[in-house]
């Protein structure tokens, strides 16, 4: 069951819901995906919301790729 992040999209008044899933992205010319990460999605607009702790450590890794 989804639990509630606390607050409300900021592109509408939807209510951002806290879930685990598999992500896929691109990131320059390298596919990117995520396993087990905690999302934050709108209920209405779809809208993706990560914690700082999940970009932080995104951050990192890309960065250590790239060196």
């Amino acid at each position: 069951m989804a639990e509630m992040y606390g607050f409300k999209c900021e592109y509408c008044d939807g209510i951002v819901e806290k879930k685990i899933t598999t992500e896929e992205f691109r990131h320059k010319e390298t596919l990117v995906i995520l396993k087990n990460v905690p999302v934050g999605i709108c209920n209405k607009c779809k809208n993706r919301s990560y914690s700082a702790e999940v970009l932080e450590k995104l951050g990192k890794a890309l960065l250590n790729r790239a060196t």
